[in-house]
């Protein structure tokens, strides 16, 4: 019966990595254009220090609380 539980509860956590992998994966599709374009952006350092609301902004704070 123990070792029952034990099972259960290691599927329960796997489904649940699982899930956090799948969001992960989503998140980095959705980013992934977004990142590629601004690759190809001159100046986009100095953009970002005047520009909090520009989209590579946006995908750097995605990638920063990703990651926490």
């Amino acid at each position: 019966m123990v070792e029952r539980a034990e099972r259960h509860r290691k599927i329960e956590e796997a489904k649940l990595l699982l899930d956090k992998l799948d969001k992960q994966l989503e998140a980095r599709k959705r980013a992934l254009p977004l990142y590629q374009e601004t690759l190809q952006t001159d100046g986009l350092i100095d953009e970002l220090r005047a520009q909090r609301d520009h989209p590579a902004h946006t995908l750097l704070r995605r990638f920063y609380y990703e990651k926490r």
